[in-house]
């Protein structure tokens, strides 16, 4: 008996391993189902890596083994990205060899021999409760990362479980040649033990909230468009006072124009005098209010800037698309290609709006005078407060990502160009 649980031990701890992985990440296969994925790489797993375990076994061979054989499981059967797979395959990893360490020490505390076959059993049954408990508490606590995720959270979530795993084997080798106080290196494993857990779910904490986070972002956005909003049509009705007053002089102006036959100067009062008002106040009837207030918000503010803005607006009836997640996208656009025109010395802005197919499409473009590319490749925000912005790009991510769209940014003839387009497909 005792002979077998030692056997099937790494193939019972790889079984657990992939189990967590496939129910903790998407699984996504379309042939082949979770139950037959899971029997497939066991099996190989046993031809391959039971006839190189030794004897007394390996630590790195095991660890190693157990990493490979995983990373090629999500390759094949989940479709998150790699460094999400890696960083929870190492973090399970980490766990179960600081709970096999803290069992070991523990049956040694209490007299317990390992070579007995009762004893062995109890561990073997122990150690299998905590890869249970170990998996279940990773498919609990999922993680959820965005595209677009600081590399300073991924270092932490990988290096953590890592650094405690290898600190965690080196301590147990020097306790081989070195023995000390059984207690006392118990308590070590399960301080790190602890540690490690408490990072992880500081990490499921950080990337469960962030669509919340993004949410609440465009709320406020929305909100502040709409006080924007409020605040310019309030001096839109005191210039329409103000020109109500003017206009009993204008209409005689115009009228003694025309009897005196100055057609020239007619024209020219018209155009200088007149037209620039009704440009700068330019209203749209999308059919979508929120949107008719972003758009009309924002092609007034480009053009206070003298940023020349053209628009081809075509909104589809119906939507799928959520009004939040439509102006968000939007409203992120259009500030984005406001604040890059502000640098041009002749702005230029165009923005369009289509169904094409079951696709909503949304392609702003701003001129560039640079290569954006160039100069910032991975287009990070400008502005000095860095911290409190930048968050543009993420909302845009992530609400791609909601629809299943598809984000395309290129330069083209001297224009930096975002196109986007979001599944629409109203029932």
């Amino acid at each position: 008996m005792r002979d077998l649980l030692y056997w099937t031990e790494a193939v019972v701890t790889f079984f657990f391993l992939i189990l967590t992985l496939s129910r903790s990440l998407t699984y996504h296969h379309k042939k082949i189902s979770r139950p037959i994925s899971l029997l497939i790489s066991i099996l190989l797993f046993t031809l391959i890596y039971k006839p190189l375990e030794p004897a007394e076994g390996d630590f790195w061979l095991y660890w190693f083994s157990m990493l490979i054989f995983g990373m090629i499981y999500t390759f094949f059967f989940t479709e998150e990205r790699m460094i999400v797979k890696f960083t929870v395959c190492m973090t399970y990893l980490s766990w179960i060899t600081m709970g096999k360490s803290l069992l070991s020490v523990c049956f040694k505390i209490f007299s317990f021999d390992p070579e007995g076959r009762i004893e062995y059993f109890l561990f073997y049954l122990l150690f299998c409760i905590l890869m249970l408990f170990c998996s279940l508490f990773i498919q609990d606590h999922p993680l959820h990362i965005p595209d677009i995720f600081p590399w300073k959270y991924w270092m932490c979530m990988i290096l953590t479980p890592t650094l405690i795993a290898i600190t965690t084997n080196f301590y147990i080798m020097c306790q081989d040649n070195d023995s000390q106080n059984n207690t006392f290196t118990a308590l070590v494993f399960l301080h790190l033990l602890l540690a490690s857990m408490l990072s992880y779910y500081l990490s499921y904490i950080i990337t469960s909230t962030n669509d919340t986070l993004t949410e609440s972002r465009i709320m406020n956005q929305k909100l502040e468009l709409q006080l924007n909003h409020m605040e310019r049509s309030i001096g839109m009705v005191e210039q329409i006072r103000r020109d109500k007053h003017e206009m009993k002089n204008v209409y005689f102006y115009i009228q003694s124009l025309l009897k005196s036959g100055q057609i020239d100067e007619l024209e020219e009062f018209v155009d200088e005098k007149l037209v620039h008002r009704f440009d700068a106040y330019e209203e749209f009837r999308t059919g979508n209010e929120i949107l008719d207030f972003l758009l009309t918000q924002k092609v007034s503010e480009a053009r206070e800037y003298q940023i020349h803005v053209m628009t081809n607006v075509l909104l589809p009836s119906a939507l799928s698309i959520e009004e939040n997640d439509l102006c968000g996208l939007l409203l992120n656009l259009l500030d984005n290609a406001i604040d890059a025109s502000k640098k041009e010395k002749d702005g230029d802005i165009h923005i369009s709006i289509r169904q094409v197919k079951n696709y909503l499409e949304i392609e702003v473009k701003n001129k560039c005078s640079s290569d954006i590319f160039k100069t910032n490749p991975l287009l990070h925000t400008t502005k000095p407060d860095s911290r409190n912005h930048g968050f543009g790009l993420r909302i845009i991510d992530s609400i791609v990502k909601k629809y299943n769209g598809i984000k395309n940014v290129q330069m083209e003839s001297s224009y930096f160009v975002v196109d986007v387009m979001l599944q629409n497909q109203p029932h």
